[in-house]
């Protein structure tokens, strides 16, 4: 169907079904019924997700009051973050933002050279980045599984005394039975993917979706279709299976941390 096919059936301007499509503006429940029937989805559980998502995506979150402070790909991905039931995630650089303390957070923040933050905004990213971690001590918590590079645990971000603290966060965070965490050490070799860190957010049913985050720096780019997940998920599964096993992680988590004493 053309767009023009489109708008006139839903009665509407086509410039307003073009920001639909586009996620410029948002889009009611009834809207989104109207286009099922007209688009002959007949699947139930695919009408239904489609639907809850709707519905979610008219709540306001507790990433609103950051608005004027936040890039629009960033708060979509707060909003993925918090209706998800399940992480994993590959981080070579960098501990997981869902694992990182308040000062580790705030060197990272002073030390992106590409971004002239502001005092403003730099504080709001603290204040998020904080109130993300929320979700794994919810009543139902997110499930994380995160694969980091022996890299992260080695990289003074912060100082010595900053990194410490952090290893031993990690540390703590992972006897959570919600949290798993497995280092790829040097000693593995060629690492199994080198195509950057990247997010994989499991959303609940009826929606049963994944969604595949990948951070760059423009802010942020998702995909979706079956086969560039399956490509990540292929991709984590290969990590998963050269890192460390969690309880050697914890080891060498401990060890570093001695070095830095």
């Amino acid at each position: 169907m053309t767009l023009d096919q489109v708008a006139a059936a839903m009665d509407v301007a086509p410039s307003t079904v073009s920001r639909m499509e586009n996620g410029r503006s948002g889009i009611r429940t009834r809207d989104v019924r109207l286009l099922l029937d007209l688009y002959q989805v007949t699947d139930e559980a695919t009408r239904q997700g489609l639907i809850l998502l709707a519905e979610q995506a008219r709540k306001r979150g507790w990433w609103v009051r950051y608005g004027n402070q936040l890039e629009k790909p960033y708060r979509d991905y707060l909003s993925l973050e918090a209706g998800a039931v399940a992480c994993r995630t590959y981080q070579p650089q960098v501990v997981p933002g869902l694992l990182q303390t308040e000062d580790y957070t705030r060197a990272l923040i002073e030390g992106f050279g590409l971004y002239d933050y502001g005092e403003e905004e730099a504080q709001a990213l603290l204040a998020v980045r904080q109130q993300r971690r929320r979700a794994l001590d919810r009543p139902e918590p997110l499930r994380l599984w995160a694969v980091i590079d022996e890299a992260v645990l080695r990289r003074e971000i912060g100082g010595r005394a900053v990194l410490r603290d952090q290893l031993d966060y990690l540390l703590e965070c992972s006897h959570q039975t919600n949290i798993e965490i497995q280092v790829l050490p040097f000693s593995a070799g060629a690492p199994a993917w080198n195509g950057g860190p990247f997010i994989l957010l499991e959303l609940p049913e009826p929606a049963d979706l994944d969604v595949l985050f990948l951070e760059n720096a423009a802010g942020g780019l998702y995909l979706e279709e079956p086969d560039e997940i399956e490509l990540y998920e292929k991709a984590f599964n290969l990590l998963r299976a050269t890192a460390l096993p969690p309880k050697e992680s914890r080891e060498m988590i401990t060890e570093t941390a001695k070095d830095l004493a």
